[in-house]
């Protein structure tokens, strides 16, 4: 078509007005002359169909590459966990990681907690439950529920070792709410952990068992470092409960705590002879709790990260604390 009948007139009846379509779509003055800025539908058809085309790779390519940083970021994430939480030994060769290796554990432990949690976000069962608002208020009030148990908890077994209110020691009882909040949310969280882990077993070994050669490209890269992740995090939180949680161990991780966090070994009282603990009693502190036993070491390290071992509890005497040097009360009680 090197004319065109309708570019100056105007069609008169259907069939013109057809042909004036036809010719519209059909017809193009570009190649002729350069400097041309006529272009018909389908020039701007064309057009447009090239913009969406790069628009659509444009986006295609950004969220490919927010998906592999993602990925890489993921990736290292768990590798540096992992590596840490074995690097965390206390009779590790290196003298700087054997003098904080409980730091190092746990700094392990989070980075793991972490991988896993955004991997447990990423999957869409979690993605949708927790989209309703009604999800978050009865998540939060059962945190919130939980950990007042855990702290009342903590308070009647603080009141059993020291025998005094849990008020006194602060600090220690904040430790063992903690303690014990952990003990109670572990179940729940193995249990969601163990059932993921089963359908990413699963997975894999579909991935296995497919016939002829492998599709790489599809391998469960992420399941299998989330089931790697799970495994140690599990062997971790139960070698931890193990050793804290036992009916031998706990008293005696609260009596060490109480030590290292709230009883003090210099005070001003001078009826109280040199050498012993103390605990300051009420708002006015003109009373303590004199402990006569020998806690031990109270390094938090091995507080926290060992076995307990067998200390003399239930050895405490309440005194008035005076300033003068009147009274001097005996050093047995």
């Amino acid at each position: 078509m090197s004319k065109r009948k309708y570019q100056y007139n105007e069609p008169k009846n259907t069939r013109e007005h057809i042909e004036a379509i036809y010719e519209e779509i059909n017809f193009s003055e570009r190649g002729k002359r350069n400097y041309t800025q006529d272009f018909t539908i389908k020039d701007l058809l064309t057009r447009i169909l090239s913009t969406l085309r790069e628009e659509i790779y444009k986006k295609n390519s950004k969220k490919e590459d927010e998906r592999y940083s993602l990925s890489a970021s993921k990736t290292i994430l768990v590798l540096v966990g992992i590596t840490l939480i074995f690097c965390g030994k206390a009779d590790n060769d290196l003298n700087w990681i054997s003098n904080n290796w409980l730091a190092i554990k746990l700094w392990g432990i989070a980075l793991t907690s972490l991988f896993i949690g955004i991997s447990l976000e990423d999957i869409d069962f979690f993605k949708r439950i927790w989209s309703f608002g009604v999800t978050k208020v009865i998540s939060t009030l059962a945190v919130s529920g939980l950990f007042i148990f855990c702290t009342g908890k903590a308070s009647s077994l603080i009141n059993g070792v020291f025998h005094v209110d849990a008020s006194a020691l602060p600090y220690t009882r904040t430790f063992v709410s903690g303690f014990m909040f952990f003990e109670y949310i572990s179940p729940l969280i193995i249990v969601v952990i163990l059932i993921i882990v089963v359908f990413y077993v699963l997975s894999f070994i579909s991935w296995i068992s497919q016939e002829g050669d492998k599709d790489y490209f599809n391998f469960p890269y992420f399941p299998t470092l989330f089931t790697l992740a799970s495994v140690v995090l599990l062997v971790v939180t139960i070698n931890f409960m193990r050793d804290n949680f036992t009916d031998f161990e706990l008293p005696v991780k609260i009596y060490k705590l109480g030590h290292a966090l709230d009883f003090n070994e210099k005070y001003t009282c001078s009826n109280i002879p040199e050498g012993y603990t103390v605990l300051f009693l009420g708002d006015r502190q003109d009373r303590v709790l004199v402990d006569y036993g020998s806690p031990g070491s109270t390094d938090m390290d091995k507080i926290i990260g060992g076995r307990g071992s067998f200390v003399t509890m239930n050895d405490y005497k309440i005194l008035p604390c005076d300033d003068s040097k009147q009274t001097t009360y005996p050093l047995n009680p």
